[in-house]
């Protein structure tokens, strides 16, 4: 019961008990909760999206709410109809893409999210790369339409361990050679130098090298993004929203599964309350703020100022 009350990491070990020796028996676990908490992504994860995916393996879900439920008393039923916002997205009509505390509220899996087409080639292209080792490596690739503005992510490699040298040939390797890529966008501090040996003979000599180094040489010509986590945060909130057409100005192809897992489960940081919370799974998050860098946003010009505009611009002066 309110499964998401308890972290993923906790579910993960609970589950190493469900077993039996008897060969006529399928161990399984059986939970009910809302969206929200600190277990949302992992239910998230491993039911909500292979469901709306039509994926399902070794998970079921099954949607229910009050108004199924003939054993509740008419007091409950009156309070979850008396509830407002977030709060009666999750408890009451069990939206799993609203949760209290969470930063891109717009995010709807259905608009969002959409079949992958063939992008034009004379659409421009961008490649947004959030750099990690341990943690997982992410990089992005981006579209925008020319006539109306949309941005696409219609490619994404998501993988952990990888060396600098590794994530800038697996870059080339997921690029298709007539794919024109305006400019390779990649984390600021990917351009910190350090000190390595470089042998040469018999002789070792120190040098000091950036993986800005490593990605160029390998022939990924980065350069920096805006590291702004605000102006990315805005960035994204904005295209999210709906474009005069009535369709949002970000739409992700469903082959990227790990934005389309991470960026709606995304929460707050509790401290800088006006952030993403850099604790939270955001690699693919962060690449996509990198893409995004040549995203301007459009200033509106004082009313005045817009009739001097339109006054200079007259043929009649």
């Amino acid at each position: 019961e309110e499964a998401t009350q308890i972290s993923g990491t906790k579910h993960t070990l609970l589950m190493g008990s469900l077993r039996t020796p008897r060969e006529d028996w399928v161990p399984r676990v059986y939970y009910s909760t809302n969206s929200g908490g600190i277990g949302h992504h992992y239910f998230y994860d491993r039911f909500i999206l292979p469901n709306q995916e039509s994926r399902e393996t070794t998970t079921r879900r099954f949607f229910c709410s009050y108004v199924d439920n003939p054993f509740i008393n008419q007091e409950y039923r009156d309070y979850l109809e008396s509830l407002t916002g977030d709060l009666a997205a999750s408890w009451r009509d069990g939206s799993w893409d609203i949760f209290a505390g969470q930063v891109f509220k717009v995010w709807r899996h259905d608009l969002h999210v959409i079949e992958p087409f063939e992008i034009p080639k004379h659409w421009p292209r961008y490649v947004g790369i959030d750099w990690g080792s341990a943690a997982p490596w992410c990089a992005l690739w981006v579209a925008k339409e020319p006539d109306t503005g949309r941005y696409y992510v219609y490619r994404e490699v998501y993988v952990p361990g990888l060396h600098d040298r590794e994530q800038a040939r697996t870059i080339k390797e997921h690029t298709d050679k007539k794919e024109l890529i305006q400019i390779y966008y990649a984390d600021p501090s990917i351009w910190t130098e350090r000190a390595h040996d470089d042998t040469t003979g018999n002789q070792i000599e120190q040098v000091w090298t950036s993986t800005a180094d490593t990605y160029i040489s390998e022939g990924i010509p980065v350069q920096k993004g805006d590291n702004s986590r605000m102006n990315g945060k805005r960035k994204v909130e904005r295209l999210l929203a709906d474009l005069p057409d009535g369709k949002p100005g970000l739409q992700v192809f469903s082959t990227c599964h790990n934005l389309i897992r991470t960026l709606p489960a995304l929460p707050y940081d509790p401290i800088k309350i006006e952030d993403v919370d850099t604790h939270a799974e955001d690699h693919a998050y962060d690449a996509l703020r990198y893409a995004l860098t040549s995203v301007r946003e459009q200033k509106k010009q004082p009313p005045n100022q817009a009739i001097k505009s339109s006054l200079v611009n007259s043929k009649y002066m």
